[in-house]
């Protein structure tokens, strides 16, 4: 259960900015909205009211669904509100990311990773969803704002000795600048004499 004050501390934690007085409204409208049985003193929400609160923020206030739809919507369709591993490895990261890369299995141990996430236990509470081999657009949204999802390719570090016969100055080199330097006074000393 968590508390109003603990509520209001973990919006700070993730950086949701709204006026205290409108979060304590909308936490109050789910005390007492949501209570058959009597209510606590201080009163108190479920972890999963508490995420659908967060989701109702984002949503209401910060727009936080329009950027994941207008993705989803693109690139898998409109009329689509979940999609399969082999639709979500062709169109997504082959067709739009082009992460040729990425193998059908990486790709269900990814879903199986975010449909066992503990926010999307709460968001199917009262149903079954045990297909590792489908996602939402919640999850969706999950994997787009995860580690999985970076810019930063470790595949590209690796050395690929058929890829250097360009001339050396076609190559980015990392060098300090002081490095340069010596390189400038030897080619200095052994060039001038």
């Amino acid at each position: 259960m968590i508390a109003q004050s603990e509520f209001l501390h973990l919006l700070v934690r993730i950086n949701i900015y709204i006026k205290p007085e409108l979060a304590c409204k909308l936490f109050n409208e789910i005390v007492n909205t949501s209570r058959s049985s009597p209510r606590t003193k201080p009163p108190e929400i479920t972890f999963n009211e508490c995420i659908d609160l967060l989701r109702k923020i984002k949503r209401e206030y910060f727009n936080g669904n329009d950027m994941r739809d207008y993705i989803f919507d693109l690139v898998f369709g409109e009329d689509k509100d979940e999609v399969t591993a082999e639709e979500f490895l062709t169109l997504f990261l082959h067709g739009a990311q082009n992460e040729d890369g990425v193998t059908i299995n990486e790709v269900k141990r990814i879903f199986a990773d975010l449909n066992r996430m503990e926010i999307l236990r709460a968001h199917h509470e009262d149903t079954e969803h045990d297909n590792d081999l489908t996602i939402d657009r919640l999850l969706f949204e999950e994997y787009l704002m995860s580690s999985r999802n970076d810019a930063y390719d470790p595949k590209r570090r690796e050395f690929d000795s058929l890829s250097l016969n360009e001339p050396i100055s076609h190559y980015w080199i990392n060098t300090s600048h002081n490095t340069f330097l010596v390189r400038v006074m030897c080619w200095f000393y052994f060039n001038t004499g």
